[in-house]
């Protein structure tokens, strides 16, 4: 309870990438880049080894950062409360129309395999010079359950959900 919770990139660009191939979607000149982000992932294993001594948990987001924060959460027993405005989603032409908000692809889409982790706050300075990629979005709260702080300041209690590989 108390740490801050991370994210190492942008979130929910793979998911577009599925959903363009998927339903059709014209991503104008930007169809090239979502569809690599599916395809060819960036493994994050030279900054989880730098995170050993740092951080308290660490996931990769596979499978919408709902669902793996969710683990996390569920495995600790604790909750969390993240911040919209400060979770990093992926960035689209104006004009393209999505199915569903970037911040819904950031929060149950799924292939990103960026990296979600929780650190003591005292370390907080030390992990944000790891990378100009990794961004504070929340803390770890002793209440269950995964709230979203919108951008206007409400709170919303989150499904803790994602791609499901069993469905």
């Amino acid at each position: 309870v108390g740490d801050k919770i991370f994210v190492s990139g942008r979130l929910g660009e793979a998911g577009i990438g599925l959903d363009s191939w998927q339903q059709k979607i014209e991503l104008k000149d930007r169809a090239s880049f979502f569809h690599n982000r599916l395809n060819s992932p960036e493994p994050q294993a030279e900054l989880g080894c730098k995170l050993l001594h740092l951080a308290s948990s660490a996931i990769d987001i596979s499978d919408g950062l709902a669902s793996d924060l969710g683990h996390v959460l569920e495995k600790s027993g604790v909750g969390a409360r993240i911040n919209a405005n400060n979770i990093p989603v992926a960035v689209v032409d104006n004009g393209v129309a999505l199915p569903k908000s970037v911040l819904d692809y950031a929060l149950y889409g799924g292939d990103d395999y960026r990296l979600c982790f929780t650190a003591s706050p005292d370390n907080s300075d030390e992990i944000l010079k790891l990378s100009s990629d990794i961004i504070q979005i929340g803390e770890i709260t002793a209440e269950a359950g995964l709230t979203l702080i919108s951008a206007t300041g409400s709170q919303h209690s989150l499904e803790i959900d994602g791609y499901n590989h069993f469905a």
